[in-house]
């Protein structure tokens, strides 16, 4: 169900930037370090690259950027439509540490610039919506979209140990949910030639 009012995701973000605080005032000014980590990264959301900066053993401030494209061929409600969907999403994280090790806990909030485009294709000269044929004529190029939200919220929860071991390298895992509203759609943007 998505949070429509502002005031519960205020919420969420003050009780991690709390959490957060709370993580690094025991942390002794001696033992404070901060460690800058850069890699690469694969995800549902495409592929990329990620830095780190590490604030001690227990907080992980995390950006990347990944970017991808793929398109096919697929049909929806009778109608078959060439697909193609690119990737373009900056991620903003906080990783905390609760044990200093490995584990993780992770929010943050994704900027969705990803795009999919729908181009409609006639079956023997003719488009079918909701049950009903169009000549492929009177309609022109049919084309539409889909609208992804453009900001949702992550929650997840992983092992990393990029400044925690003595290796010049880490792998990473990360497993979580993006929290976010429907996607909107425009499928009736019509063209005519």
């Amino acid at each position: 169900m998505p949070i429509h009012s502002r005031a519960p995701r205020a919420l969420v973000a003050g009780a991690i930037a709390a959490a957060g605080l709370l993580l690094l005032a025991p942390i002794p000014a001696a033992r404070a370090q901060f460690h800058l980590g850069v890699g690469g990264v694969g995800s549902t959301l495409g592929l990329g690259g990620d830095v780190t900066i590490g604030l001690g053993s227990h907080v992980v401030l995390r950006g990347a950027q990944t970017v991808g494209s793929i398109g096919t061929n697929r049909s929806l409600q009778d109608q078959t439509y060439d697909l193609f969907a690119k990737a373009d999403n900056r991620a903003y994280m906080i990783d905390l540490h609760p044990f200093g090790g490995g584990f993780y806990l992770s929010a943050g909030r994704v900027i969705n610039h990803s795009t999919i485009r729908l181009t409609g294709t006639s079956t023997n000269g003719e488009y079918t919506f909701d049950g009903q044929s169009y000549a492929a004529d009177s309609v022109g190029t049919l084309t539409g979209r889909i609208i992804l939200p453009e900001k949702p919220m992550f929650f997840g929860f992983g092992w990393d140990h990029t400044f925690g071991n003595k290796w010049p390298s880490s792998l990473t895992s990360r497993l979580g949910v993006l929290h976010q509203d429907r996607a909107t759609d425009a499928w009736n943007e019509f063209q005519a030639d």
